[in-house]
């Protein structure tokens, strides 16, 4: 009889250790977090959508029509010049009224105002045009800044050094040079500056006015 008890008392200690039996069917705690946070990540992308395709979201502006209306913008004020001069050059030296190889905003609200009264510019477009021409964020525009924001014009010695690329040995094999050159969509009307580069192999002027 002490033995048996012994053997029961074992078995009750023994009972007592185990962990309690997970009901069957229910998932890990892991694998249950991953069900909920994927239920979630569903509900809220077909929210998304939804929001999408509302007409509320429809009717808020792009960020694209600034972009575009800077560009008609600058179409516009390159039209008044091309029609008032033959070179963008002449342009720009009529502009320079100080003379001092760069147009400020002053110079640029001036000029514009005297070449057609036709062509209304507000102050908040004589600064969009303004920030669009002055790529450096220098507060004026220089001559290279000018024509490749209104041109056409003949590219300059300038604009090619900007837009060399691609260091390597040139083709006699005696030295290393820029190989490539890309002027794309600068406005450009005439290259003939581009035989001072004769190292150049890979060149890349689509999108212009030649």
């Amino acid at each position: 009889e002490e033995g048996e008890g012994e053997e029961s008392g074992a078995e009750g200690e023994a009972e007592e250790a185990s962990p309690a039996p997970r009901p069957a069917g229910r998932a890990p705690d892991s694998a249950l977090e991953s069900v909920v946070k994927m239920v979630a990540a569903e509900k809220f992308n077909s929210a998304l959508l939804a929001i999408m395709k509302s007409d509320t979201w429809a009717k808020e502006p792009r960020a694209t029509w600034k972009k575009k209306h800077k560009v008609l913008l600058n179409e516009k004020v390159r039209e008044v010049l091309e029609g008032s001069y033959e070179q963008m050059e002449e342009a720009f030296a009529a502009f320079d009224i100080n003379q001092d190889g760069k147009v400020s905003v002053r110079e640029l609200r001036t000029g514009l105002s005297c070449l057609d009264s036709a062509v209304s510019l507000t102050e908040e477009d004589i600064m969009e045009v303004m920030a669009v021409a002055d790529e450096e964020g220098a507060g004026f525009i220089d001559i290279q800044e000018f024509l490749r924001t209104f041109g056409p014009h003949a590219v300059s010695h300038d604009e090619i050094r900007d837009g060399l690329h691609s260091f390597g040995r040139t083709a006699d094999g005696r030295g290393y040079a820029f190989l490539g050159l890309s002027l794309a969509s600068a406005k450009l009307s005439d290259v003939m500056n581009l035989r001072d580069f004769k190292q150049i192999q890979t060149l890349d002027v689509s999108h212009n006015c030649l």
